[in-house]
């Protein structure tokens, strides 16, 4: 059972550590208030500042866990500099699981499921995701998508609040191999970035043309 109370609670003596509201020992639905989720052991709020430092700490411990998904921490920190819809789980003062989406429209990607092992198997995760669902409710989104490797931590949470799986899709990636300083320096001076062919092209080309072409234009290939 849960109470749903906003940000500080509707009392003030129900104000806790670092602006969230202290745990509540019994449940009462109160759906429609807007703030945090509040169950027997655990409560779902949104992201405070206070709370990055801890969300940062459980996602590097994560890293060496088998079964969740591939962690950017560079990448959270940036979105949730960008205004992404982040909710997380406190236990007794401790974050312990966190969820984020990025919206676009009426649309908004789950970017990051993330619970600490000693609390799973506990409904956190779906605690998270309905937590999200209010959220982007709220800001106009109409369709959560999210992208799990079978097994991964979130796959059950997202099964048990009624997500589709979609069989049979291929996720295509590719990392590039300029680093963004290197970049930088070949716009500073003008240069260009040619593709593989075009490098080859270059290279077999007469002396005479490559070394005046080199001598005129920085060139780096990908």
């Amino acid at each position: 059972m849960d109470i749903w109370l906003p940000r500080g609670g509707l009392v003030p003596e129900c104000a806790g550590a670092a602006g969230h509201p202290k745990k509540f020992e019994f449940g009462v639905d109160l759906h429609g208030f807007g703030g945090e989720y509040l169950f027997m052991d655990y409560q779902i709020c949104d992201l405070a500042p206070s709370d990055i430092g801890a969300a940062v700490r459980l996602l590097e411990a994560l890293r060496a866990v088998s079964d969740s998904a591939p962690i950017e921490i560079a990448q959270f920190i940036s979105d949730v500099n960008t205004g992404a819809v982040v909710v997380v789980a406190l236990a007794n003062g401790a974050l312990v699981g966190l969820a984020s989406a990025r919206v676009a429209g009426d649309g908004a990607w789950t970017q990051l499921v993330a619970i600490s092992p000693e609390w799973r198997h506990r409904g956190i995760g779906s605690a998270l995701a309905r937590g999200l669902e209010d959220r982007l409710l709220h800001v106009g989104v109409r369709k959560i998508s999210a992208l799990l490797g079978p097994g991964e931590v979130g796959e059950r949470a997202f099964l048990n609040r009624g997500f589709t799986a979609t069989e049979g899709m291929v996720l295509y990636e590719k990392c590039l191999s300029l680093e963004p300083g290197d970049v930088r320096v070949i716009d500073k001076w003008g240069g260009q970035i040619l593709d593989g062919e075009l490098w080859d092209l270059a290279a077999g080309s007469p002396i005479s043309w490559a070394n005046e072409s080199i001598s005129t234009t920085l060139f780096l290939a990908p």
